[in-house]
């Protein structure tokens, strides 16, 4: 499978320890208004990071492109991946292959994906995500996409065994807006927002972070809008045929709760035996239930 280019976003945040201040300038105001920010003029970019035009044209140049010109045309490119269909991606390259052969190469790709990303997601993004979910003061609130929401459901499982006050959020901007309408400085919105990206995560995390949460998005390579206004931005992997692959993004929450565990300390372990200790009671209420027998207290 053909690898892409690094995004302009993941050359920003790798070179931002080797921008001048003036330049770093521009890579936030970029990345706060992504891609939208880089396709306005050089001119209109320098006036937003309050930064001279020529400056802009270092920044792209310090990135390793040619120049701001350069920069716009690989944004353009992203947007043009950001909108592709399963449909237009229906893989040219699996006709007339063995299955055996696609589904090695899947897998082979897939696990190229895990490494990628979990070599490109920022420490300093990493550490602050944990950080955040990890204080037992904070309220967890977690949704996601048409299919992200499985993995939102899924991290929002574990993290309840090991923590409380974790709360799934199906439809934040719609039936379940009460969650957003008591959001506050003590809560934790993680949004899961992937590529066809919804509406709804962009009202979601806007609103939460109005109201004084923290907020986390979880996004694919070309970034959801709902980054924008983000406060920690977790970006992956997910390039597939024909469907975005969810295995890094997978990879990424499972490897997060080991990390919490250790940053929650003997509370998190004291919680998980409790819940095992509850569960292993319940299935021996449904056996006691089947053969009529009583269970002591």
């Amino acid at each position: 499978m053909r690898q892409l280019l690094p995004t302009v976003a993941e050359l920003t945040r790798t070179h931002m320890d080797e921008l001048r201040p003036a330049e770093r300038r521009v890579a936030r105001a970029l990345l706060a208004n992504y891609p939208g920010a880089g396709l306005s003029t050089a001119a209109e970019l320098a006036e937003v990071a309050s930064v001279s035009t020529p400056t802009v044209v270092r920044f792209a140049t310090r990135l390793g492109l040619d120049g701001y010109t350069d920069l716009q045309a690989r944004l353009l490119g992203e947007l043009d991946a950001r909108r592709a269909s399963p449909v237009s991606r229906a893989a040219t390259e699996i006709k007339g292959s063995r299955p055996s052969d696609i589904v090695r190469r899947g897998g082979r790709h897939r696990a190229e994906l895990i490494v990628e990303s979990m070599s490109s997601i920022p420490p300093s993004e990493l550490q602050s995500a944990v950080s955040a979910l990890a204080d037992p003061a904070h309220t967890i609130l977690l949704t996601g996409g048409y299919f992200s929401h499985l993995v939102a459901r899924y991290f929002s499982i574990q993290l309840a065994q090991i923590r409380s006050h974790v709360h799934y959020v199906a439809e934040p901007a719609h039936r379940d807006i009460g969650y957003l309408l008591e959001a506050g400085k003590r809560h934790v919105l993680v949004s899961f927002d992937l590529r066809r990206y919804e509406q709804e995560a962009r009202v979601a995390v806007r609103e939460a972070r109005r109201r004084g949460a923290t907020t986390i998005v979880i996004t694919d390579e070309w970034l959801s809008p709902a980054a924008a206004t983000a406060d920690i931005v977790l970006p992956v992997a997910v390039r597939a045929e024909p469907f975005d692959s969810l295995t890094a993004v997978l990879c990424l929450v499972e490897s997060m709760i080991p990390a919490l565990v250790s940053a929650i300390g003997p509370s998190a372990v004291q919680r998980m035996q409790t819940w095992e200790q509850l569960d292993a009671r319940r299935h021996l209420l449904d056996a006691s239930l089947i053969d009529g027998q009583t269970v002591p207290d």
